[in-house]
């Protein structure tokens, strides 16, 4: 099932241009596909919203833990 998020209106909206290398473009490409987006900006703009929420957690103090399928866990160590 494809997830879709809402679209801001074109009249909200700011155009960027991003320069970035080839294995780059891949990744963000591999990225939307894996998650089933609409696009590369989505897949950007989800990725923006988890890094900012971990920089924060980090701020307060709060470690962000992974934790796997059989339980066990790991620190993320984020470096700012």
């Amino acid at each position: 099932m494809k997830r879709v998020m809402p679209r801001t209106k074109r009249n909200d909206s700011v155009r960027i241009n991003l320069e970035v290398a080839p294995a780059v473009r891949d990744r963000l490409e591999r990225l939307k596909e894996t998650a089933e987006l609409e696009s590369i900006t989505e897949a950007i703009r989800r990725a923006l919203a988890i890094y900012e929420k971990i920089l924060e957690l980090n701020r307060d103090g709060d470690e962000v833990v992974i934790r796997f399928r059989d339980g066990t866990e790991k620190p993320l160590l984020i470096i700012p």
